[in-house]
């Protein structure tokens, strides 16, 4: 890789101050014990930003089958909730008044059927002897077919009515947190109408992308996600192949780690896919240093000594390694976190980074 040519001015501003504070290099100036790193080649990936929302695996919108009056409401929003945790009776006095007129009805013609099955089979006797007509057979047999049909209609009428409270005690499907809530109680539900939303599982982020970026992307590929400035390294776990018309975007979803603290549900999130990979070099950042207004890297050359290389940073200047655009190349000795008084000249003994 090519050097950097600088200003001839500004090389001579150094020279000048290294002479200026060590007259003689090779008799007065002290050798410093430094920590060098070496030149390697850095990857890089250049990414897009894409706006997402963090929500979770399970997601259910609570409303009432039956509808009614909310009689008890006792979770609030946020409130975490284990699965079968009451979260709402709505209509209960109602499926109640239901269920006991269900069972009247049931033990009605449960009678009625008893009634009609003897009769039946007196009947049954009579005409085997020939002591009724069929004709008065067939009508008591009718009447007990009848008799058996209502009997069926009664208790599946009971069962119903018993299924129907149990759906006026609204409780939670999995483990998870209430979000929202719609009504509260004394309020009036109507059938169907949405009560709680409960969200459970591990978080994710939705989001939508151009098709253009879609088709570079996969199952299982890690992104980083940013929210409220925290990153995690999330991974795709759905691509939905079908495009929404409306914003010619295609819906992808992103697992966030199980494990650590997980972000607020709702929260906006910034998803940085990635769209190009290069090869650069890369140094610590603490060996970078900022003398005469330039910033650069203290070299050692292969006799032990240091001098000013000025360099030029690529845009991803970002995280413990700095991506070098110019200046140096692979397998040159830096020095990370040099001292402020080393200078050009200076003879250092070098040691290991990671000694």
């Amino acid at each position: 890789m090519r050097r950097l040519r600088f200003p001839a001015l500004a090389t001579l501003l150094l020279l000048t101050t290294a002479c200026t504070r060590h007259p003689s290099a090779t008799s007065t100036q002290p050798v410093f014990r430094v920590r060098v790193a070496t030149v390697l080649p850095l990857h890089l990936t250049t990414t897009v930003s894409i706006p997402g929302q963090v929500t979770r695996q399970h997601t259910a919108l609570l409303a009432s089958r039956q509808g009614g009056f909310i009689t008890a409401s006792p979770v609030k929003a946020g409130s975490p909730v284990r699965q079968g945790t009451l979260l709402a009776v709505v209509g209960q006095a109602d499926a109640r008044a239901l269920l006991a007129q269900a069972r009247d009805r049931r033990i009605a013609a449960e009678l009625n059927l008893k009634e009609a099955t003897k009769q039946e089979q007196r009947y049954q006797a009579l005409y085997r002897e020939g002591a009724v007509s069929t004709h008065e057979y067939e009508d008591v047999h009718r009447r007990d077919q009848i008799a058996q049909a209502e009997a069926r209609a009664a208790r599946a009428g009971w069962t119903a009515a018993r299924a129907n409270l149990s759906y006026a005690r609204i409780r939670a499907p999995f483990p998870g947190i209430v979000s929202e809530r719609f009504l509260h109680q004394g309020a009036f539900a109507a059938p169907g109408a949405p009560l709680l939303r409960l969200v459970g599982g591990a978080s994710e982020i939705r989001t939508a992308v151009a098709n253009s970026l879609y088709r570079s992307l996969g199952i299982g590929e890690s992104v980083t996600v940013s929210v409220n400035g925290q990153l995690y390294q999330a991974h795709i776990i759905r691509m939905v192949g079908a495009m929404d018309p409306s914003t010619e975007t295609h819906e992808v979803r992103l697992l966030l780690p199980i494990n650590g603290p997980q972000p607020a549900y709702g929260a906006l999130a910034t998803v940085a896919f990635p769209v190009r990979r290069r090869r650069a070099l890369g140094i610590p950042r603490p060996a970078l240093v900022r003398r005469a207004g330039l910033v650069g890297v203290f070299l050692v050359n292969s006799k032990g000594r240091v001098f000013f290389q000025p360099v030029r940073l690529t845009p991803q200047a970002q995280g413990p390694e700095i991506a070098i655009a110019a200046g140096l190349k692979a397998g040159d000795q830096v020095v990370v976190q040099p001292p402020a008084r080393l200078e050009n000249g200076t003879r250092i003994i070098p040691v290991p980074l990671h000694a």
